[in-house]
């Protein structure tokens, strides 16, 4: 929700913009039609595999969107956990059953991930 409303009060409707409205939509789908994902559970796992790399490719381009933007150096600890995002979701792809065990840990990882992303990116704005 936040990348929405930055989008709009800044004008600027790329990548991170269009992730976040994906986001919200996908948050509703999920919270409003639960039984819907109890039957898809399989597509779940590689819907957050998915979303996971996704995540991450959007946290590489605004680490390389920083390092043009601002002189921090903190654009490295975005590009890194892009980067373990993107292996994670690949990950998540080829092992599914151990992604069940974990989904809950995954999804912690992710909120984290997420959460540091929007940190470094409001911290480098001038």
């Amino acid at each position: 929700m936040i990348g929405i409303i930055k989008g709009i009060s800044e004008k600027r409707y790329g990548v991170p913009f269009v992730f976040s409205i994906l986001s919200v939509i996908f948050g509703v789908a999920v919270l409003f039609f639960p039984k819907l994902m109890m039957l898809a559970d399989g597509v779940l796992i590689y819907m957050t595999a998915a979303w996971f790399v996704l995540q991450g490719i959007v946290s590489v381009y605004m680490a390389l969107t920083l390092t043009k933007a601002t002189g921090s150096k903190l654009w490295i600890l975005q590009l890194i956990i892009g980067i373990i995002g993107i292996l994670l979701g690949c990950y998540s792809f080829f092992h599914p059953a151990l992604v069940t065990v974990s989904i809950g840990f995954l999804i912690g990882f992710y909120f984290m991930e997420t959460g540091f992303s929007m940190l470094f990116s409001s911290v480098n704005r001038k």
